[in-house]
Formats: structure tokens, C-alpha cells, sequence
């Protein structure tokens, strides 16, 4: 079936108006207007706007990924940085300063102790430094201090002085 436009005298505010004659229920005031679809430049910026959100979309996901590998490495830093300390705390390491060493579990872990002297005698600052190598690069790097009492300020008095209770 054959449909043509037809032009047809509409009141005073258009002079003119199409009218589909297969469609009779669409009319259109200009002669472009009347198109059914949606033209290839619309396509294209729909495709680059698009485009862009989802490059944007990557962008987040990929920073969340990276920080939760980050977050988890620096919980997994503490943990190995507290359990070295209390070792050394317990007398199971010797309480001297240590090159780096690597964790007997995963070797891609070193550990260092640096023991200093505090402001007084009978205080020690145990510094413990935890690394985590990822070839040659370190990515995360875990540092934990404490003080704690000398092994000489620990130890019984010999000179006979009883303490404060008396007993």
C-alpha cells in the first residue's frame, strides 16, 4: 500500500502541516521532523558517551581493587610486625638488632629489629620493620615500636633491698 505525505491549511499558527496518510495520527509541522529513527551521528555520541562512563566505571573498580590488595597487605604487615615483637618480647628471638630476615611462611616478608637504648637505664625501644617484596620492588612496608624493660631491670635485686609492700 502506497503512503504519501499530504499538505493540508492548519489555523493560524502553522500555515501548513503534514499529514501521513498511512498514519493519519502523526503529522509533523516541518518536513524533517516526520523521520522515524534515530540518525548515525546520534548513535556515534551515544557510543563515545557510552564509552566514557564505562572507561569511568573501569577506573573505580580498578582503584577499589588496588586498595583492597593495599589494605589487606598492610593488615597482614601489622599482624606479622606484632607476632615478631612479641617473640622477642617472649625470649623466643634474641632481643639484639637484626638484619632482614624472611618469615619461614612466605619468604615475599622480611623482617628487621632495631633495639636502641631509652631515655632511661632499664627501658629498651624495640623497633620492628616488616616488608613485603613483590619481585624487586617493595609495595608495603610496616613499622612497629615498643618499650620494654631491660633484661638487667628484670632481673632480681642481688643487694638485698626489699620492695615497697615489704615483703
Amino acid at each position: 500500500m502506497n503512503s504519501f505525505l499530504r499538505l493540508s491549511f492548519v489555523g493560524n499558527k502553522t500555515p501548513w502541516q503534514m499529514v501521513d496518510t498511512a498514519n493519519p495520527t502523526v503529522t509533523c509541522h516541518y518536513e524533517r521532523s516526520c523521520r522515524r529513527g534515530i540518525s548515525l551521528l546520534e548513535i556515534v555520541i551515544s557510543i563515545g558517551i557510552l564509552g566514557t562512563l564505562m572507561a569511568a566505571v573501569g577506573h573505580i573498580v580498578n582503584q577499589g581493587a588496588d586498595n583492597a590488595v593495599r589494605t589487606e597487605l598492610a593488615s597482614e604487615g601489622i599482624i606479622r610486625c606484632e607476632s615478631t615483637l612479641a617473640e622477642v618480647v617472649a625470649g623466643v628471638l634474641p632481643r639484639a638488632s637484626s638484619g632482614q630476615a624472611s618469615f619461614a611462611d612466605n619468604p615475599a616478608w622480611t623482617w628487621e629489629l632495631a633495639v636502641s637504648t631509652g631515655p632511661r637505664d632499664d627501658l629498651d625501644l624495640l623497633e620492628v620493620t616488616v616488608r613485603h617484596l613483590q619481585g624487586e620492588k617493595v609495595d608495603q612496608v610496616v613499622k612497629l615500636a615498643r618499650w620494654i624493660r631491660t633484661e638487667e631491670a628484670m632481673l632480681p635485686s642481688t643487694t638485698g633491698e626489699t620492695d615497697a609492700s615489704g615483703l
